[in-house]
């Protein structure tokens, strides 16, 4: 919901920019409003992301019972899409549970009305990303090499299949790197607005893109 500047259209939300013109006008977005260089992408959608995760198991999250309700409520959304019975893949409880499955998990990422809104959406992605990523920490490089054979094929991506193995030959590296997650905007570096009666966030850019250069670049 951030309002940026797209080139050519003028202002309008972030996600419009994709919208608009996919990878290439995302890019061209970011570098303009935040002056970052995106050097690497992927992309992912529903259908490749509840297969992702499929191939993932044993990951953990808290969840309320408004979470879990909210959860069963997107899950049988995908179970009418595929044609699986009411109420397949469901939660029966709130508390510690299991992500069983990708249709869970992107029932779990989806939650947007409990809690804060897009700012919570969005942190129960990290908090997705992080798990999955610890997970696969535990691999051997067998197992990684397997798992990419089956995930690559859902992704689209700028980084070759040549790279992909290449990043495995330094997992022994990665393994014992610390996972670090940011939210932009930052804590007092945004408004709530309105653009064309829609609700947006309007953000300090200085603030931001000073906190990304420190922070992500380590630039001063």
């Amino acid at each position: 919901d951030i309002q940026v500047k797209i080139p050519k259209y003028g202002l309008n939300k972030l996600n419009a920019a994709y919208a608009y013109g996919g990878i290439d006008l995302l890019e061209k977005t970011l570098y303009n409003n935040f002056n970052i260089q995106a050097d690497r992408y992927a992309q992912i959608d529903f259908d490749s992301f509840i297969q992702l995760f499929d191939y993932i198991p044993g990951i953990k999250v808290d969840i309320t019972e408004a979470e879990r309700k909210e959860i069963n409520k997107f899950v049988n959304e995908v179970n009418h899409l595929h044609k699986k019975p009411w109420g397949t893949n469901n939660i029966a409880k709130s508390g510690n549970i299991n992500i069983e499955n990708g249709d869970q998990a992107l029932a779990y990422a989806r939650i947007r009305h409990v809690g804060n809104s897009d700012f919570q959406r969005t942190e129960r992605q990290r908090i997705l990303i992080e798990k999955a990523f610890e997970q696969i920490k535990k691999m051997n490089i067998i197992e990684i090499n397997n798992l990419l054979s089956k995930v690559l094929p859902l992704i689209t991506t700028d980084i070759s299949e040549g790279e992909c193995f290449g990043l495995i030959m330094k997992l022994g590296d990665f393994k014992n790197y610390k996972f670090n997650s940011y939210r932009i905007p930052i804590d007092n570096s945004f408004t709530a607005g309105r653009l064309r009666k829609q609700s947006v966030i309007k953000v300090n850019f200085n603030k931001n893109i000073k906190f990304i250069k420190e922070n992500i670049y380590k630039e001063k």
